[in-house]
């Protein structure tokens, strides 16, 4: 469904089952990314078609993935809502100057004919909820220091940094205890964990130790936010 086009990125999707016609070059591309997303790894998806109309579909998509022939995409000009984000991401990552940073947007071509009323709304907006959302404090993010645009509240930055949707490596998962030190981040790792030897595997595929039961401390590990494995030193509630 077209709730797969984006958004499953997890490696140990093997191959991709498309039922009925993907109606697309591009499309079934998409899709057919889902599985193998690793470097390196080939992506496999197979279609099922319902009938014989469809079936005659699959293959001139087959037909347009071999020539290359993909569906144009309309262009987004200047879309604000983009350059709001990158500017609180920029701020949040150190600050910027305004002008300069302007200068470094309009080099795009998606923001070569971003006007300077744009430019001062969109910044006024990030910086202190513009006109509409000016008499809420939450809103006001950036404050100027030394002539640089920064972001320095901690709640909007990790607000920020929760919704930027990175996807998280296998190799970026750190395994640790909840008030302790790392016991492993790459894949291979072995560690003791709950009474028994573990090995570090791929992100989707680690195990998720329950809650014991008892009343006493013991281990627990859960899937924590972005994908982190973290051991616990007292039972998670089920």
């Amino acid at each position: 469904t077209s709730s797969l086009d984006l958004g499953v990125d997890f490696s140990p999707v093997d191959r991709v089952l498309q039922v009925g016609s993907p109606k697309g070059v591009a499309r079934i591309l998409q899709r057919a990314g889902r599985s193998g997303h690793r470097p390196g790894e080939v992506s496999r998806i197979t279609c099922v078609p319902t009938n014989a109309l469809e079936l005659l579909e699959i293959a001139a998509v087959r037909d347009g993935i071999e020539a290359g022939a993909m569906e144009g995409r309309l262009q987004l000009e200047r879309p604000l809502d983009v350059l709001a984000q990158h500017i609180v991401t920029v701020a949040l990552g150190g600050g910027f100057v305004a002008h300069e940073l302007l200068g470094e947007v309009r080099s795009t071509r998606a923001y070569a004919g971003l006007t300077s009323e744009e430019w001062e709304w969109t910044l006024r907006f990030v910086g202190t909820g513009g006109d509409s959302l000016g008499a809420y404090p939450e809103y006001a993010r950036l404050e100027v220091e030394d002539g640089r645009h920064v972001l320095n509240n901690r709640e909007q930055a990790r607000r920020h940094r929760m919704s930027i949707g990175t996807i998280v490596s296998d190799a970026a998962i750190v395994v640790q205890y909840l008030r302790g030190g790392v016991l492993g981040t790459d894949r291979g790792w072995a560690f003791h964990l709950a009474g028994r030897n573990s090995v570090c595997g791929q992100s989707a595929r680690l195990p998720a130790w329950p809650a014991c039961g008892q009343s006493g401390p013991c281990l627990g590990a859960r899937r924590g936010r972005q994908g982190m494995i973290i051991a616990g030193e007292s039972a998670w509630p089920s």
